[in-house]
């Protein structure tokens, strides 16, 4: 696995005096870490604050994305950099195991991209995620 060099993230929603400011961090585990910390003042009862990321890898990969960061104690909060590319790349790369849509309708979305495309996810997850 390719070490990450930087992850930043801002926070797009949410109270206005905790929006816009850019964290940085050199680990998962500490984006995670502060994500967390701040999990109190995401939603609870419905909806999402907007994060957007980027993770910088030590060969010069960019990985960027968006985070739907929720209360704690919601189901799926969202609160894991690691885990949302993660479960997202596996779902592009075609390996999803058990899909919530069912098998058959997680083919035909496959078939709406390009061999490459998927090809590219898989790549990505065995070079950076495993």
């Amino acid at each position: 696995m390719i070490p990450v060099k930087k992850i930043t993230i801002e926070r797009a929603e949410g109270p206005t005096a905790l929006c816009g400011m850019e964290k940085s961090f050199d680990s998962f585990a500490a984006a995670a870490a502060w994500l967390r910390s701040q999990a109190a003042t995401f939603p609870a009862t419905g909806g999402y604050d907007k994060h957007d990321f980027k993770v910088e890898f030590g060969d010069g990969e960019t990985y960027e994305g968006r985070l739907d960061c929720k209360h704690f104690s919601c189901a799926d909060a969202d609160l894991d950099v690691f885990q949302h590319i993660k479960s997202t790349c596996i779902w592009m790369a075609g390996r999803e195991k058990y899909p919530h849509c069912g098998e058959d309708k997680y083919r035909q979305f496959l078939k709406h991209h390009p061999d490459e495309e998927i090809k590219a996810y898989g790549d990505f997850i065995d070079k950076y995620l495993i």
